[in-house]
């Protein structure tokens, strides 16, 4: 996901993989030229519940200490993603559906997808 959203950047910011899995942190941090945080990601390989209810205490948790930052929150496999895909109030909810469009779109320069062989047709 953060090499998606690399590419997708814009502003001259850079995002960066942080943390681990199961560590309760966020998973990738935006980082301008002037060294502020401007972007957080947040990522859930499965989420069962509502993923807005996971967006808004992502965000609620994260603006304490960078209130202008935006929120991204990518859920692979959800019940619920149908309803939540979109963005608003400085988060981005990410699905199944948006985060396979992003591959396709950036195949020729994401390494991931050029190593599961996901290449221009």
């Amino acid at each position: 996901m953060v090499h998606l959203l690399q590419l997708e950047a814009q502003n001259g910011e850079y995002w960066h993989h942080v943390g681990g899995s199961g560590d309760g942190g966020v998973d990738g941090l935006a980082v301008a030229a002037s060294g502020e945080i401007v972007g957080v990601l947040q990522c859930k390989w499965r989420y069962s519940r509502k993923p807005d209810k996971l967006a808004s205490k992502v965000a609620d948790n994260v603006r304490v200490k960078w209130p202008n930052a935006k929120v991204v929150v990518a859920v692979l496999l959800s019940p619920c993603a149908s309803e939540q895909s979109g963005t608003g109030d400085g988060i981005s909810y990410l699905g199944l559906q948006e985060i396979v469009a992003l591959v396709e779109k950036h195949r020729e320069s994401l390494p991931l997808a050029r190593t599961l062989g996901i290449h221009a047709r």
